[in-house]
């Protein structure tokens, strides 16, 4: 997702993880190991009902969907990119703890128009709030013929110990 690829992601986040639950004949409670082309339970010889790659989409949702990525160990430093646009949500609320307390995001998508986007950084932290215009022009939305009409990616600091709602126009 780092390439703004929010359809092949979508579609990962869609049939790869949503196979594990919604077959009632083969969900265990716990993640697969493998996945066949069918979108069935590889099960073998060395299958593990307990393989960690299944929490995948947790970190993955944190960090692109919502946007919280840390730019130095420990989020002392850290960034907010959401993909607002490509996975069909309205609206995006996550946490992540860290050693400074917990960083709080949110945004929720105001018509077509814009993205508002609200952050509970704790003390002592700093951050770049990023809104970039690229997930509009990723070949999901159909403002993309000339990439959100040339605007530029919309960009701010963030100093921690304060929340604060950013409304940005699309």
């Amino acid at each position: 997702m780092q390439r703004k690829q929010a359809g092949p992601a979508r579609f990962l986040l869609d049939n790869l993880w949503g196979a594990m639950i919604t077959n009632e004949s083969t969900n265990s409670g716990a993640s697969w190991e493998y996945v066949g082309q069918d979108s069935q339970p590889g099960y073998g010889q060395y299958t593990s009902l307990s393989h960690p790659w299944g929490g995948g989409a947790t970190y993955a949702l944190t960090q692109y969907v919502a946007g919280i990525r840390p730019v130095e160990f420990g989020y002392r430093e850290w960034i907010v990119e959401p993909a607002y646009a490509g996975f069909g949500l309205e609206w995006v609320d996550a946490t992540v703890p860290t050693p400074y307390g917990e960083l709080g995001v949110s945004w929720r998508l105001k018509g077509e128009d814009a993205v508002v986007v609200e952050i509970d950084a704790p003390a002592g932290t700093r951050g770049v709030l990023k809104i970039s215009r690229d997930w509009l022009c990723a070949g999901v939305d159909s403002r993309c013929d000339d990439c959100a009409g040339g605007k530029e990616d919309y960009v701010r600091k963030v100093k921690g110990g304060k929340k604060v709602q950013f409304r940005v126009e699309l």
